[in-house]
């Protein structure tokens, strides 16, 4: 489909929107509609007529694991309402207890940000989103996520250094609230993309979720065993986790050089990580081997910063 541009009054370059879809969306005069200007091309869309995208599951077989993954899964996708049926308990294979499946379908909407739950019986209830999505919401979601990631991998590196069991514990908290956000990333990039980068954002948020597992999993390990780990360990694990906030700053400000810096600062932690690999064992060394894995996603996520400010560099 083509169209003509239009000059009014000297400085306005106009076109006609097609009759079909503003027919189709009810488009009237003085309604305001969304422009998105991307490289070559400028997107319009509207929020008027769209339609509700609805599902509805039976999961009375499901365990806990298996109800919060249809709701997350559902939520991620962009589902807007969810119809579910269940059974009025359901099992925790942590433990084998029986937990009410109200409860856990409430646990799990409080954690997806706008998803809630408008009705229930105790075989059945309806989830919708009241929320809404716009795109500089997404942008402030992942600014938020990024300094949440960096405050919970500090909080990671202190409580491990600290042997404090109660700062460690705190985690969750965060952990929870980073899991919100990224969930979030998700939902938006699935309903709404973010124009020719879509993908590069997609491996972007799961890039960061890597991380925050990978924290997490610390976390919980130091929670267990309150380990007093070598120094030189820990003074490795410190320079791992200012590397990553050098990324949150790169994302936002790149330049070539800043990411050569950023590469070259990793291939010397990970030289002085290979160094002290001989001279460890037990526990020291295995937690050794986990920072390569973060260092790693780094090295990773700087490349999708390089694609997503690609255009920018070449200017």
């Amino acid at each position: 489909m083509r169209r003509r541009v239009i000059l009014m009054g000297g400085k306005t370059y106009v076109i006609s929107l097609p009759a079909s879809w503003v027919k189709k969306y009810g488009v009237c005069k003085g309604d305001e509609l969304e422009i998105e200007v991307e490289e070559g091309s400028v997107r319009v869309t509207t929020e008027k007529g769209k339609k509700l995208r609805c599902l509805s599951r039976n999961v009375t077989s499901a365990d806990v694991s298996g109800l919060v993954q249809h709701i997350t899964t559902a939520y991620k996708l962009g589902y807007e309402e969810l119809e579910l049926f269940f059974s009025p308990t359901v099992v925790l294979h942590k433990d084998k207890k029986e937990v009410a499946s109200l409860s856990v379908i409430q646990d799990t909407c409080d954690q997806l940000i706008g998803f809630e739950m408008i009705r229930h019986t105790e075989k059945s209830c309806f989830v919708k989103d009241i929320a809404g999505m716009d795109v500089n919401e997404f942008r402030n979601v992942l600014r938020r996520s990024f300094l949440m990631l960096h405050s919970f991998a500090e909080g990671c590196h202190q409580g491990i250094l600290s042997k404090d069991s109660s700062q460690l514990a705190i985690l969750h908290k965060k952990y929870v609230g980073l899991r919100k956000l990224m969930s979030y990333l998700q939902r938006y990039l699935n309903l709404h993309g973010y124009g020719k980068q879509t993908v590069l954002y997609h491996e972007l948020v799961l890039g960061l979720l890597d991380l925050s597992r990978t924290y997490r999993f610390l976390s919980k390990v130091q929670i267990r065993e309150l380990y007093a780990y070598d120094t030189k360990v820990l003074a490795l694990f410190e320079k791992t986790v200012s590397l990553q906030e050098e990324f949150y700053q790169l994302f936002y400000t790149f330049s070539l050089e800043k990411s050569q810096e950023l590469v070259e600062k990793r291939l010397v932690i990970m030289d002085e990580i290979n160094a002290l690999s001989d001279t460890l064992q037990g526990k020291d060394l295995i937690l050794l081997h986990r920072l390569p894995s973060i260092l790693n996603n780094i090295y990773s996520l700087v490349s999708v910063s390089m694609a997503v400010h690609f255009e920018d560099v070449k200017k």
